[in-house]
């Protein structure tokens, strides 16, 4: 089922990948504000992952590249709250592609739950992340005697 996932994700991906950056400033203004090449290789690299998702169901790998990925936006000045919302947007589209693209079928709609399960996954290691973080952040305050 994994491969048949993975092979409907990769037949939808560039009309996926057109969607998201036509419709990239809607996702988050800061999106509009990239230059197409460079927002093209964010959105590619955030499908590439979530392909290899599919296949492997490897959970851990999967957190090791978002959590490397918020800490690349985040340096590059994007707020949390883009990214979670900026994943989420992914997942939806790839969902709403898939039901405007494949045919009804028993094997379209397991494949948006599993799109959509994903994305759930996802968001809830960007939230999770964040929270480790923020805790980080008021744990050093507390500690070099900064208000928390």
């Amino acid at each position: 089922m994994a491969q048949e996932h993975a092979q409907l994700f990769d037949s939808l991906r560039q009309d996926v990948l057109a969607r998201l950056i036509e419709v990239r400033g809607s996702i988050d203004h800061a999106y509009a504000k990239i230059p197409e090449t460079t927002i093209r290789e964010h959105l590619e690299l955030a499908l590439d992952k979530m392909y290899t998702f599919l296949v492997t169901e490897d959970a851990s790998s999967y957190r090791n590249f978002i959590s490397r990925y918020m800490a690349v936006r985040v340096g590059e000045g994007f707020s949390y709250e883009s990214i979670i919302h900026a994943a989420v947007a992914i997942g939806d589209l790839v969902a709403q592609v898939a039901r405007e693209q494949l045919p009804e079928s028993p094997q379209r709609e397991h494949f948006i739950r599993r799109v959509m399960r994903m994305n759930f996954e996802h968001t809830r290691m960007l939230v999770d992340l964040v929270s480790i973080e923020l805790n980080d952040r008021m744990a050093q305050r507390r500690r070099y005697g900064g208000a928390a």
